[in-house]
């Protein structure tokens, strides 16, 4: 974990997609969260995240899984929602994940909902993209 400039290495982190949040377990066991904006970035079982500070674009202040590194840089912002009803007099809690990709290619930064909308940014590199697609991440294929 990469924290106010300094790597820190053998740390258990545990990241809260809900909340958006880091947390570190104490050496006495107790998870405690990291003050966010303190992190540039974090590797959580082999899955690497850095932080965006400020809204950059498409691109809201929080947590990126970095899911592809180099020239075309693919992040994936996994946010979860809950969604609460009350049957029966019990309030029923369900978390729902709704994963949102951005790709960067030098400074052009686009949120990316369709596979299409990626390989008009990748012109040339098309094919090396869709191969990369097919074994990396699921982006809804257009209709």
């Amino acid at each position: 974990m990469k924290y106010e400039g300094y790597w820190y290495y053998g740390l258990e982190v545990l990241y809260d997609t809900y909340r958006d949040e880091l947390m570190v377990r104490h050496p006495n066991g107790v998870p405690f969260v990291l003050y966010s904006p303190r992190v540039q970035e974090f590797v959580s079982k082999n899955f690497h995240f850095v932080r965006f500070d400020t809204d950059k674009g498409p691109i809201k202040a929080g947590f990126y899984e970095i899911m592809s590194d180099g020239e075309l840089v693919i992040y994936v912002k996994r946010m979860v929602t809950l969604h609460e009803e009350i049957v029966d007099q019990t309030i029923i809690r369900n978390f729902e994940k709704k994963p949102k990709f951005y790709a960067q290619l030098g400074n052009q930064l686009i949120a990316v909902t369709k596979q299409g909308q990626l390989m008009d940014l990748v012109k040339s590199k098309r094919s090396t993209v869709q191969q990369a697609l097919n074994l990396r991440i699921e982006i809804p294929q257009e209709p």
